[in-house]
């Protein structure tokens, strides 16, 4: 089963929140702008894949869109200016790697797996519900 924990979003996210309440002083910045591309990315690719498939998807796509929003948006504009030194850099890169380790170990995943993950997280959304789909992330989200 995929958590929430093996997606870098949140990872960021989390690195986010730390940053604000000044407990990291480096700012995940690298990240989010890499991050917010792929998501949106993503969810164009799923809007075109699965455009008037399923009626129930549009609710979908609106909750998804939320947890963008939260997730992957907002805190863009709370990390203006960006701090885009070479330090933070490579303190982004370093959290990277450790987030592929991470993958790797827990779930013996390469990058393109990774990719996989997020995009069949996408694309797995032909014959569900929007209740099934509510489900499924309320178990995403639980430890």
């Amino acid at each position: 089963m995929i958590y929430w924990y093996h997606y870098y979003s949140y990872w960021i996210f989390i690195w986010f929140i730390l940053y604000k309440i000044k407990i990291i002083k480096y700012q995940p910045s690298f990240n989010y702008i890499l991050a917010s591309l792929f998501v949106t990315m993503c969810m164009l690719l799923s809007v075109i894949k699965h455009k008037n498939n399923n009626p129930e998807i549009y609710k979908i796509y609106l909750v998804k869109s939320v947890i963008s929003l939260i997730t992957d948006y907002i805190p863009i504009y709370f990390l203006l200016p960006f701090k885009l030194d070479t330090t933070t850099f490579y303190i982004n890169l370093v959290v990277f790697i450790i987030y592929l380790l991470f993958m790797k170990l827990s779930l013996n995943y390469n990058i393109y797996d990774i990719i996989n993950m997020y995009i069949s997280r996408i694309y797995d959304l032909k014959n569900i519900t929007f209740k099934e789909w509510l489900r499924e992330l309320s178990n995403f989200f639980l430890l």
